[in-house]
């Protein structure tokens, strides 16, 4: 065989593999790769969440009221699964791990929490705002 023809077969062989593998993948949307099917028993873990930022009016180990920028108090359930955490270390003198005893009325924060049952999965402190 000459080295043309083989280069040809090559070719060909080349381009037959790649459209029985690769081009039904991306005609039905894909990328290529496998999809998972998810168990009869999978348990889906998805929970709407909202935020909502303002001023933190009250805190206490059940609960936080939050004073939104047109005035609106909204109070918020907390729960042994809520994280705190900060914009701005310096806020906490650099404490690694925040609590609830940590946040104080004025901070401004932002909660992220359950749509449903209104249980806050976050409470984040933000820098303070600039005068």
């Amino acid at each position: 065989m000459s080295s043309p023809l083989k280069t040809m077969k090559a070719v060909a062989l080349t381009a037959t593999i790649l459209g029985a593998t690769v081009m039904p993948a991306f005609a039905s949307g894909g990328s290529g790769g496998a999809v998972a099917t998810p168990r009869p028993d999978a348990k889906d873990d998805f929970v709407p969440t909202r935020s909502l930022r303002g001023e933190l009016v009250r805190i206490s180990e059940n609960s936080l009221t939050v004073r939104d920028a047109k005035g609106k108090e909204t109070t918020i359930a907390l729960d042994g699964k809520t994280k705190f955490k900060t914009e701005d270390k310096a806020l906490f003198s650099g404490k690694a791990k925040l609590a609830t005893n940590d946040f104080n009325a004025g901070l401004n924060v932002r909660v992220l929490y359950r749509e449903g049952d209104k249980i806050a999965v976050e409470v984040k402190a933000l820098k303070p705002k600039k005068p």
